[in-house]
């Protein structure tokens, strides 16, 4: 009797089982891509961050050669104007910091 029971009740427990193993599984292939994108977007601004980072350090690099060229040239220029109010050789943006 009871094994008849238990029996009865056999398909009904695995057609559960089923459904709800499918069910975790649709979860968890969501949660995995949902992680995936986000890895994905977080690597993709983390290059992203690199290359401004690279931009920069070889812009800084110019922006320095260009200044040592200006002093240079400004040191020339300072001894023929040693009477001029040194000051007026630099552009607005150095004297002021900007």
């Amino acid at each position: 009797m009871i094994l008849q029971g238990l029996s009865s009740l056999l398909p009904e427990f695995l057609a559960d089982l089923l459904i709800a193993s499918a069910f975790f599984t649709c979860v968890a292939v969501f949660v995995a891509l949902r992680w995936m994108k986000q890895r994905g977007t977080k690597l993709a601004i983390e290059r992203a961050r690199m290359q401004r980072d690279r931009g920069l350090e070889n812009m800084g690099k110019a922006v320095q050669q260009h200044w040592k060229e200006v002093g240079s040239a400004h040191t020339c220029a300072r001894g023929a104007l040693s009477g001029v109010d040194k000051s007026d050789n630099f552009p607005n943006f150095v004297r002021f910091g900007r």
